[in-house]
């Protein structure tokens, strides 16, 4: 039972994050499949060459899908429609390609993690421990987004989906909040 639990709070959490992009920014995206293989990756590849240290691995988790988000981000958003749809679409095959031509860490077999993240005392080994952050981290990401939503970046994406480019006049086009400084 402890396997489906741990994948379905995963699963709610990414189910969360389609939320903000598209029920509260209105933004049709595939691209989210990338950012879970990037830091299942990153997780792996550490482990793969020794390292166990789990603050290490949520680090490079974190470092490599913020990165990938700025490069693929300033290029999708620049799109709209079936456009910004199929660029993401494509960076998501990219990183999938990618990670499967990479035949020295299991290539289509795909990769065995060969120990598990420790937390000081909180090993990751236990499938109860796994559950139980997986369960906390999707709380507290519920909570986190919640807060998101009332925030004055959660407004800026609000706005953004109600008003979209070209549908007020030129006149009124008063830029108030910086979309890269957002």
């Amino acid at each position: 039972m402890l396997p489906s639990s741990r994948a379905s709070s995963s699963t709610r959490l990414q189910a969360c994050a389609l939320n903000i992009a598209l029920g509260y920014g209105g933004l049709v995206s595939f691209g989210h499949s990338l950012f879970l293989g990037l830091g299942g990756y990153a997780v792996g590849l550490a482990s793969f060459h020794g390292v166990g240290n789990g603050w290490v691995h949520l680090a490079l988790c974190l470092g490599v899908c913020g990165l990938v988000a700025l490069v693929t981000g300033a290029i999708s958003l620049r799109t709209t429609g079936i456009a910004f749809i199929m660029i993401t679409l494509a960076f998501a095959q990219m990183g999938y390609f990618l990670f499967v031509s990479l035949k020295h860490y299991g290539g289509d077999d795909g990769m065995s993690i060969a120990q598990t993240s420790r937390f000081g005392p909180l090993d990751l080994a236990s499938a109860t421990n796994v559950y139980v952050v997986a369960f906390v981290v999707l709380v507290l990401s519920i909570w986190w987004l919640a807060r998101l939503r009332v925030a004055p970046f959660g407004m800026v994406i609000r706005g953004a989906k109600q008003n979209a480019p070209g549908s007020t006049p030129p006149a009124s086009r008063c830029c108030v909040t910086s979309c890269w400084r957002m």
